[in-house]
C-alpha cells in the first residue's frame, strides 16, 4: 500500500463518524412532520461562527463538528509547531495552521449543513411528488 492511499484510508475514516450520525438522523426523521423536521434541523445543525471561533484554538471548532479525530490531528500539529519556535519557523507555522482550521472548520460546518438540510427535508419533498 502507497502513502497516498493510506492518507487517504485514514481520512475516510475520519468521515465515517458523520455518516453513522447521519444515518440515524434518517431513520428518526422518517416518520416526523415538516413542523417536527424543522425544530429538529434547527437544534441538529453547526453554527459556523461558532465553529470559526472555537478555531482560534485548534481542533476545538471540529471537536464542536463532530470531527474529533481531524480536530487533534489539527491541535497536535498546532502543538509540535511550538517546539519549532525555537528555530524561528514556528512563528510562520503558527498562523498558517490556525488559519487553515478556521478555514477547514467552517467549510466543514457548512457541509454538515448541507448533508443534514438533505436528509432531513429530502424524505419529504419525495412524498410530496408521489400525491
Amino acid at each position: 500500500m502507497e502513502e497516498g492511499d493510506l492518507i487517504k484510508e485514514f481520512v475516510d475514516t475520519i468521515d465515517e463518524d458523520w455518516e453513522k450520525e447521519l444515518n440515524t438522523v434518517k431513520e428518526l426523521v422518517k416518520d416526523m412532520d415538516k413542523n417536527y423536521r424543522v425544530i429538529y434541523y434547527e437544534l441538529k445543525k453547526k453554527n459556523v461562527g461558532i465553529a470559526a471561533l472555537l478555531s482560534l484554538i485548534p481542533g476545538a471548532g471540529h471537536l464542536y463538528i463532530g470531527k474529533s479525530a481531524r480536530g487533534l490531528l489539527i491541535y497536535s500539529i498546532f502543538f509540535i509547531s511550538f517546539f519549532f519556535c525555537i528555530l524561528l519557523i514556528g512563528f510562520l507555522i503558527i498562523p498558517l495552521i490556525i488559519a487553515f482550521s478556521i478555514y477547514d472548520a467552517c467549510k466543514l460546518a457548512k457541509n454538515y449543513n448541507k448533508k443534514l438540510f438533505k436528509i432531513v427535508f429530502e424524505e419529504q419533498e419525495g412524498e410530496k411528488v408521489e400525491s
